[in-house]
């Protein structure tokens, strides 16, 4: 009968190899830059030859979804010609990290990803300017918040120090920042870090030690004292 027939159909269509997977090349991963293809398939593992219709996509969009490198991932199937197309999107780190003797990078969102997810090095036109040394998964709130009030500052930032959380080191081009403890008051001190421009113009800024913006309310600079004049020495010389 019709039903019959029609579960036989779904079933040879189910098993066709017309609608297999029988090789690597028939994974194709888009949306890579960063992470290479190659990477994607191996966290993939899978085993052929695989029928497009036993495809685990859920299983398998939520592992790489685990990936810190990886913010989101679609898998589809395709039946002509028969192929997988998985869809990366990459976060895009904006901060390189460094905290006990681990190194990767950090994104907006304050996402610790490990160097080893991107299975090379960089290269410099990819690496961020900025170096973030101590920072944990317990900042990531404060990294939020902090991230883009610096990312808009005028004053360029090259290091966040979060080593010591009582007290914040920010390495600028005016020198070294410290902003005390890192949950109190931050955007007030970030505002009063913008309007310390001026000084590089009273200044000297080799004279600088650094900016305490710990209480923005009465911000403090310290200085290396003054080199002392020099006097020249004059000597006088007789005629015989």
């Amino acid at each position: 009968d019709n039903v019959s027939g029609l579960a036989t159909g779904l079933a040879w269509g189910m098993t066709s190899p017309y609608w297999t997977i029988t090789k690597a090349g028939q994974v194709e991963i888009a949306g890579t830059e960063l992470m290479s293809p190659e990477s994607i398939r191996a966290w993939l593992k899978l085993s052929y030859p695989l029928s497009l219709w036993e495809l685990p996509t859920h299983q398998l969009r939520e592992k790489l979804a685990a990936i810190p490198a990886i913010a989101d991932v679609k898998i589809e199937r395709q039946l002509l010609p028969p192929k997988v197309i998985v869809s990366i999107q990459e976060r895009k780190p904006v901060a390189r990290w460094r905290s006990h003797q681990q190194q990767g990078f950090l994104d907006a969102s304050g996402t610790i990803i490990p160097q080893n997810y991107y299975g090379r090095t960089l290269p410099k036109s990819q690496l961020p300017s900025l170096e973030v040394l101590g920072y944990d998964r317990q900042y990531q709130q404060q990294w939020q918040k902090i991230y883009p009030l610096i990312d808009n500052l005028s004053i360029k930032i090259t290091a966040i120090d979060w080593r010591n959380p009582s007290n914040l080191v920010l390495k600028t081009e005016l020198g070294q920042v410290y902003l005390g403890f890192y949950k109190d008051r931050l955007p007030e001190k970030l505002t009063a870090l913008g309007q310390s421009r001026q000084l590089s113009s009273k200044i000297p800024l080799a004279r600088i030690i650094y900016i305490d913006l710990s209480n923005p309310d009465a911000p403090t600079v310290q200085l290396k004292p003054q080199p002392a004049p020099r006097v020249a020495k004059v000597t006088a010389t007789g005629r015989d």
